[in-house]
């Protein structure tokens, strides 16, 4: 169970996500994409053919509905060309916003104990608060996509700084931080400013790059060449279906 996080916007989370879900799916892994953004673009990039939206599981996740668990392969869509299952979007956008921790817990616990999905890549929302730490105490790993732009560096400042704070109820402090990789998504060309480069520096420091997450090379903004992008997409949903293989967390 995989979430991709970002406290800033605009830096290729939902790019990676969906491309890290296709490629494990096309190898044969069974992929679920799970998309908490209260601004979702699910139906830019999946057809929706289902009767059911993402806002009929929140309910049943209010109701305590027991048969979740053995609902959602059948009432998630499935898109053709990956393969990759998935909710197809709220039918509004103040559905995510009804969500109350225990009802993330509920969903995700419903995915994961149905026995069906190999791996769960869940897009996040940008916002920081009791919902997110749930998400981040249910996952295995937390992808945490950085770019060099100087609004995502300060908020990624503010993140590492809180971290700490916002995990207090965690039960395992250190094993949350280990938890969060990492991935600089080199979307900027722009030149840094010395006082801008000497922020980067100091965050930088707070921060240890995992040597199996490899940056992303204009990820977000399609600027390289589309083998680079593919190739960055292939070394990080490589990791997990070597994981797999080897029948490891």
């Amino acid at each position: 169970m995989v979430s991709v996080f970002s406290a800033a916007g605009n830096v290729g989370k939902t790019s990676l996500a969906l491309g890290v879900s296709s490629i494990c799916s096309f190898t044969g892994l069974s992929v679920f994409y799970l998309n908490l953004e209260q601004f979702q673009s699910t139906s830019i990039f999946f057809n929706d053919n289902t009767q059911y939206s993402f806002s009929d599981i929140i309910y049943f996740a209010k109701e305590k509905d027991k048969n979740l668990v053995t609902k959602i392969p059948v009432i998630c869509s499935r898109e053709i060309d990956s393969g990759v299952h998935y909710f197809s979007q709220t039918n509004n956008v103040f559905d995510i916003k009804e969500m109350l921790p225990e009802d993330i817990d509920f969903i995700v616990s419903a995915i994961k104990d149905c026995g069906y999905y190999d791996l769960v890549m869940i897009d996040m929302d940008s916002q920081l608060n009791e919902n997110t730490m749930k998400l981040f105490e249910k996952s295995d790993e937390i992808l945490y996509v950085i770019t060099k732009e100087e609004n995502c560096l300060h908020k990624t400042k503010l993140f590492v700084d809180s971290i700490d704070l916002l995990s207090k109820s965690y039960q395992n402090k250190a094993s949350l931080k280990n938890k969060i990789k990492y991935i600089a998504n080199k979307v900027s060309q722009q030149a840094l400013l010395s006082d801008k480069f000497c922020f980067e520096q100091e965050l930088m420091s707070q921060i240890l790059y995992d040597s199996d997450f490899p940056s992303l090379n204009n990820l977000s903004k399609f600027n390289g060449e589309p083998e680079m992008i593919l190739n960055s997409y292939k070394d990080i949903a490589g990791r997990y279906i070597k994981h797999n293989m080897e029948g490891t967390v």
